[in-house]
């Protein structure tokens, strides 16, 4: 499929009522008007997304795992406990990490994992002078950690994120 038909059918999705495939289901809105300025350039558009975020994730410790009698080859698991993709409440974040049972631990053998994950968008770029320029713009207003990661089949795609 040619550059043309894989950004109108990415920007049919965008539009489209159903939710996508982020846990979210949709764009995070403190960074659509950013997405929407970068999919108006007929050189691009974007293919994910995240505004960046603050969670608290509740998953099973090592050693609870270990005492399982079946372990699982899948992944850890676990739950969230908090998740916003706007400026989190410290109190809520403090009461969650250590107001339970203890600093980092709740009942039941899960360990509580902070995280701060910073925004991130990809973008498909036509060729790849549009790739440069995304990636010389994205670094020229502070996106440190900006570049072309994938570049297969002649699909350009350029990731650009901010470093905190």
């Amino acid at each position: 499929m040619d550059f043309a038909r894989r950004k109108a059918a990415a920007l049919a999705a965008l539009s489209s009522p159903a939710p996508d495939k982020s846990p979210k289901g949709g764009v995070d809105a403190p960074i659509a008007p950013l997405l929407d300025a970068l999919n108006s350039n007929a050189d691009l558009f974007t293919t994910s997304s995240c505004s960046g975020r603050i969670s608290v994730l509740a998953q099973p410790s090592p050693q609870s795992q270990a005492a399982d009698p079946k372990p699982k080859k899948k992944a850890r698991g676990g739950g969230w406990l908090y998740i916003s993709h706007d400026p989190a409440d410290p109190d809520a974040v403090v009461e969650l990490l250590f107001g339970g049972t203890g600093c980092g631990e709740r009942g039941g053998g899960d360990e509580l994992v902070f995280r701060f994950e910073p925004m991130i968008v990809a973008v498909e770029c036509r060729d790849a002078a549009a790739a440069a320029a995304l990636v010389a713009a994205a670094i020229g207003a502070g996106f440190r950690e900006s570049g072309e990661p994938v570049c297969t089949s002649r699909v350009y795609v350029v990731e650009f994120r901010w470093r905190a």
